[in-house]
């Protein structure tokens, strides 16, 4: 089974006592120094707008508490997931990304929360899920509101009490990791028609930090299209054939 995962650090081993732990060759964040470290090694631009998104993650990244990004598609929003990890103090721990909204219906919660083996056909051995495979990291949700309502309750669950229970399990596990989650729908209108659990929404949404598109960033358009210029002249991008 393939979980589409659009992040990094996927590299999880069973230990011995049946607990997923980082191997010792992934998951962690490459040494930096202050400036590499700033939000400006992930995003291209100088307008105000921008500006305070970058002061918001340098101050977001000192607090180990749900983030919630908001904005339209493409305006960056696994970037700056990956920037309030890598500024955060699990910078050395694995960053897991998944993309609810790629997740197959069937599968989503096994993918996300593992199984036991022998929960279902052709679950031949134990398997941990994503959720486990963030501990001691960030676990970033990408496009939140499509997760099925049925499976929100769980969600909630790890969000309080910091445990879940694998598919055919019975005994909680322990996964200490932070949730960052991502939408470019308005979650409260998904609230009021009932696809989103409000007790989740307030769960997630405790530090809001909203993306503005481009169009409403001055002056940034011209400076990526510069940026990008110099990454091709660099020859950062692959030839063509």
């Amino acid at each position: 089974m393939n979980l589409p995962l659009r992040g990094i650090d996927a590299g999880i081993g069973l230990r011995g006592d049946g607990r997923c732990s980082p191997l010792a060759s992934r998951g962690a964040a490459p040494s930096a120094s202050p400036d590499d470290a700033l939000p400006t090694a992930y995003m291209v631009g100088n307008s105000p707008a921008l500006l305070e998104v970058f002061d918001q993650i340098r101050s977001f990244a000192n607090f180990d508490l749900p983030v919630l990004i908001t904005g339209e598609s493409g305006t960056g929003k696994e970037l700056v997931a990956r920037a309030l990890h890598e500024q955060s103090r699990r910078a050395a721990g694995p960053n897991v990304a998944v993309n609810c909204a790629a997740l197959p219906a069937t599968l989503i919660a096994a993918e996300l929360f593992g199984y036991e083996k022998g929960a279902f056909t052709g679950a031949t051995a134990r398997r941990c899920g994503q959720i486990e495979h963030a501990h001691g990291g960030t676990l970033f949700l990408d496009e939140i509101g499509d997760m099925p309502l049925d499976l929100q309750g769980y969600l909630l669950r790890f969000l309080q009490e910091g445990e879940i229970v694998r598919v055919g399990g019975h005994k909680p596990v322990k996964v200490d990791a932070r949730v960052i989650a991502a939408t470019n729908v308005p979650l409260r209108a998904a609230v009021a028609a009932r696809k989103l659990r409000e007790d989740l929404f307030y769960r997630l949404n405790v530090l809001t930090l909203h993306l503005p598109a481009l169009r409403d960033r001055d002056g940034d358009a011209e400076v990526l299209a510069t940026h990008s210029a110099a990454q091709g002249r660099a020859g950062a991008w692959a030839k063509l054939p």
